[in-house]
Formats: structure tokens, sequence, C-alpha cells
């Protein structure tokens, strides 16, 4: 699980997600375990997304690869 290949799909699964948000957010992914996080890194964005629920939102949408409804969304 902690393969490139594997750190590749959790990266693009987390800009995915991360891009469905819009400004403010970040994504990473841990190098030692296989996991991907996307997180708000403004204030605009934690406001956005208690608001919105952005991220629960945008995490949804990617599973359906459905349109994020956030107002912040791009």
């Amino acid at each position: 699980m902690r393969s490139p290949e594997m750190q590749a799909v959790l990266k693009a699964r987390a800009d995915t997600v991360k891009d469905r948000c819009g400004d403010g957010y970040e994504a990473y992914v841990a190098q030692t375990r296989a996991v991907a996080v996307v997180e708000t890194a403004t204030r605009q964005a934690v406001d956005d997304n208690s608001a919105n629920n952005t991220l629960l939102k945008a995490t949804s949408a990617s599973r359906k690869s459905g349109p994020c409804t956030s107002t912040n969304a791009t």
C-alpha cells in the first residue's frame, strides 16, 4: 500500500477532492501509510466548510463524479 503507484492514486484522489473545494484547501499523502488528507488551509476555507459542508460534498461528489454544490467550489 506504500508503493509509488498507490501513493500516486491517493494523491490524484486527494487532488480531485481539493480541486472541487476551491481556494483555501490543501491535500497531502502520508509517506508511511496509505492515507490521503484534504483539509482547510485558510480561515475562509474553514468558514466555507463550516457553512456548506464543502469537504463532505466534494468527497461524496468525487465518488460519483458529480459536481460539488458548495458556493465556493469551482
